[in-house]
């Protein structure tokens, strides 16, 4: 008797969710039903809305004036990427004695943006740890943040936002040329410069060195000791120690060459449009549909009231 009376109830309980759920499968289906009855009676209205949208949308987009970024890579050290940072933020402020000194007027440009193109994965020991942790726990406000990775960074990308009608490439070189001025780092430049030609000089004398003692015949000796600069090193290192001196040296050469002038450009890129019209413009889109809602928000005010207005008389 209890199993019965227990299965009865089961069969009970699976009815009444079934029913529940066909219920709630009814509403949604009579919910969409209802949307597009919605449709179908307004189309003729929608029909209007998305093409004022559509137009209304097409002359916004069109009045945008078009906006073109042109970029610059230059090589910096020294807290040469420091600098550059402060003068960006003095030049975007269109500080009016900066922009004579630079021969630049103000409706020549919108904004310079100065990027470091150096991660933090990029930068190895304990100055990685270091910027990782201090990131990872909020320690230094972002800005300054990223003024040390700046500083840490070898190569910075200069972009500057302009009108069509202006040639990039010439602003930022009068930008480069006015940053070229600056006794104090274009001192340092000549300091670093020399001690690029120290370093490489001294790494090819100890790769001179090392060939040396690759070259010689070494019988019985293969743990024989050598030493580079004082440090005793063993012979099945010397290989791998001349090809981490090789890429070093040739690493430093690379630095020589780019830093043979101060801020000298490595490579420089067109100009590329990043505002300005086009077919897929987002108020095109945007407008129809917001037509559309707030016809569809007005006819619900509309029946609000008539609902108050009854409620009123009752």
């Amino acid at each position: 008797m209890k199993n019965s009376e227990e299965n009865s109830t089961q069969e009970v309980d699976i009815l009444d969710l079934f029913k529940i759920f066909k219920k709630a499968g009814q509403k949604i289906e009579h919910f969409f039903l209802r949307i597009i009855n919605f449709f179908i009676r307004n189309a003729i209205v929608i029909a209007v809305l998305v093409v004022l949208g559509v137009v209304a949308g097409y002359v916004l987009d069109k009045r945008v004036t078009p906006t073109y970024q042109t970029t610059l890579v230059i090589p910096v050290a020294f807290s040469t990427g420091e600098y550059l940072k402060d003068f960006s933020e003095d030049f975007n402020a269109k500080n009016p004695v900066l922009l004579q000194k630079a021969g630049v007027k103000a409706t020549d440009f919108n904004s310079l943006q100065v990027k470091p193109l150096t991660d933090l994965k990029q930068i190895e020991g304990k100055e990685h740890l270091f910027l990782r942790f201090v990131s990872e726990n909020n320690i230094l406000e972002k800005e300054e943040l990223k003024k040390t990775i700046l500083d840490k960074a070898s190569r910075v990308q200069l972009s500057l936002t302009h009108p069509k009608t202006i040639n990039g490439q010439q602003v930022l070189t009068k930008v480069l040329d006015y940053l070229r001025k600056n006794e104090y780092y274009k001192q340092l430049a000549a300091i670093y410069k020399e001690q690029l030609a120290i370093h490489i000089q001294s790494n090819l004398e100890a790769e001179k060195q090392l060939d040396k003692v690759l070259n010689t015949k070494l019988t019985g000796a293969e743990k024989l000791p050598y030493s580079i600069n004082g440090e005793a090193i063993d012979f099945e290192n010397y290989v791998l120690a001349r090809k981490q001196l090789q890429k070093h040296t040739l690493d430093l050469q690379k630095e020589e060459i780019a830093h043979q002038e101060f801020l000298k450009p490595i490579t420089k890129g067109s100009a590329k449009q990043v505002q300005g019209f086009s077919f897929y413009g987002k108020r095109i889109y945007v407008f129809p549909i917001a037509f559309i809602f707030l016809y569809i928000a007005f006819i619900l005010f509309v029946r609000m009231l008539k609902k108050a207005r009854k409620l009123n008389k009752a």
